[in-house]
């Protein structure tokens, strides 16, 4: 479609948007649908004048950042979401190319602009998209925000009146500001180090990631840089754009082969980082999380608040407690760990799907901003300073990690049911009921109820089931220092919870 059709499309009558039934669905980071079934031009337009009902304000237009990534017709959808906000009291600007979700989360926070979006769906597979929304601080907006959004979409269907979709103003291009972005990452890594002959691969998944690590180590450093699946691709190879072991086969090969310092994974939108070793295995989250704990703890000496999801594991607990540092599990969901970052006290912040955030990660940069977000090149970046700063390879610093912390061996199955669990509630005080005093042979400790159950033994190993409310699936976690155990683990719980649903 081109950008006269797309604008011809928002000049049009929008009452057809005010169906009885609508697929949009506003969550703390955003919504996402299937391309052309959900996720279409005029939900699309509907998200975004629930959204900008949220923000408005009198006085001049605001200029607010419209980003996009690489998926199909994103910057299609882009406009179609930047023409809506122009019917209000702001001035959307759309990147002038795909970009990705940090990246625009820094842009929304630099233009100091009210809010910004962004036309992603992340790791999900290529048939989805999605319209998610970054405030001001430059991260996820708050529960509250993503609450007021969907009422405004409730009091759209109940009013049954939108602004007219005439005479829009043309809406202007933005530069992508990676000049200030690199500044800003230059801030807080040491790029001095950098000027060594360190070789360190990048597997970008077909997104937008991949011409940011081009451009950033044009100007950074003397590394040895090489990349995987730089080209758009819509279709992302047919993989998911999620880097995890199950789609990084061609990274763990090329690892094996070439042996650089680090393989390094980015998502569809980069938010998120998976990586391998040297040798090319690939590394859990749990074991990615505490190599970036006990760098900015043992080795940098620093301190503060150490925040994990109930589904991240028990080296960072145990490095956090050794160094007695507070400790914060949270429910699943990276909005609950830029809650706890915007608090203050955090020094940093992850989740089991790979996202981490800091708060500080040098001394002599206290008091300069790290924006409350995940950042999937940030954390590589830092990984890769402490490879640099140690002279140590990727799988000797996590041997020294599990020597001193116990190993972990991390496990998870997504199970399918026949049908959604309908009451989480429910079905979660029925299998308490089911959990003896021993797990698998060994004393429970205790048993905790954030976000699904958890079983925790004495020295920390844990078995987690968490029930989907809208898909029929059952994911359940497991982390022990035996893989064996872990998988036990996971049949037991699965042998006890299916019969539940």
């Amino acid at each position: 479609m081109t950008s006269t059709e797309s604008r011809k499309l928002s000049e049009t009558s929008e009452s057809y948007l005010l169906s009885p039934k609508c697929a949009v669905k506003f969550g703390t980071d955003g919504w996402r649908g299937i391309i052309g079934k959900d996720f279409t031009f005029s939900n699309v337009r509907l998200a975004a004048h629930a959204t900008a009902r949220t923000f408005e304000k009198g006085g001049d237009p605001v200029p607010v950042p419209v980003g996009y990534d690489h998926r199909f017709m994103a910057e299609n959808f882009a406009e179609q979401a930047a023409q809506v906000l122009a019917q209000y009291n702001f001035k959307p600007l759309i990147l002038s190319e795909a970009v990705t979700s940090p990246l625009l989360s820094f842009i929304t926070w630099k233009m100091k602009a009210p809010f910004g979006v962004m036309l992603t769906a992340s790791h999900n597979p290529a048939e989805y998209l999605g319209f998610k929304v970054k405030g001001s601080f430059g991260g996820s907006i708050a529960a509250e925000t993503a609450a007021e959004i969907e009422k405004n979409l409730e009091a759209i269907f109940a009013d049954k009146q939108l602004k007219s979709g005439t005479n829009l103003p043309q809406v202007q291009p933005l530069k992508p500001l990676l000049e200030d972005y690199f500044k800003y990452l230059s801030g807080h890594i040491d790029f001095s180090l950098f000027n060594k002959p360190l070789s360190v691969a990048y597997e970008t998944l077909y997104g937008p990631g991949g011409k940011i690590v081009t451009a950033l180590f044009k100007k950074k450093g003397k590394l040895k840089i090489s990349q995987l699946h730089v080209n758009r691709d819509p279709l992302f190879g047919g993989l998911h754009p999620e880097p995890i072991e199950e789609y990084l086969g061609e990274l763990k090969s090329f690892v094996k082969k070439t042996h650089p310092a680090a393989g390094f994974a980015l998502d569809g939108d980069a938010d998120r980082l998976g990586m391998t070793d040297e040798k090319g295995n690939y590394l859990t989250p749990q074991q990615v999380f505490a190599l970036l704990a006990y760098y900015l703890i043992e080795i940098k000496k620093l301190s503060g608040r150490v925040v994990q999801a109930v589904s991240l594991g028990y080296l960072s607990e145990r490095i956090a407690k050794a160094n007695n540092l507070p400790f914060t599990e949270v429910s699943v969901g990276f909005k609950h760990i830029a809650k706890e970052l915007l608090k203050g006290d955090v020094l940093i912040g992850g989740e089991e799907s790979g996202g981490y955030a800091f708060s500080q990660v040098d001394a002599k940069n206290a008091g300069k901003t790290l924006l409350p977000e995940r950042d999937g090149l940030f954390s590589a970046l830092l990984i890769t300073e402490m490879l640099l700063k140690t002279g140590k390879k990727t799988s000797v610093l996590l041997n020294e990690i599990q020597k001193k912390y116990g190993a972990s061996c991390y496990l998870r199955h997504d199970a399918p049911l026949a049908r959604p669990i309908a009451d989480k509630d429910l079905f979660i005080s029925k299998l308490i009921s089911r959990i003896g005093n021993t797990w698998i042979g060994f004393p429970v400790h205790e048993i905790r109820t954030r976000d699904g159950l958890k079983v925790v033994l004495k020295d920390g190993s844990w078995v987690l089931v968490r029930p989907s409310g809208t898909e029929p699936l059952l994911r359940i976690y497991a982390e022990f220092p035996k893989k064996s155990l872990s998988q036990k683990s996971l049949d037991e719980m699965f042998k006890l919870a299916k019969d539940l649903v």
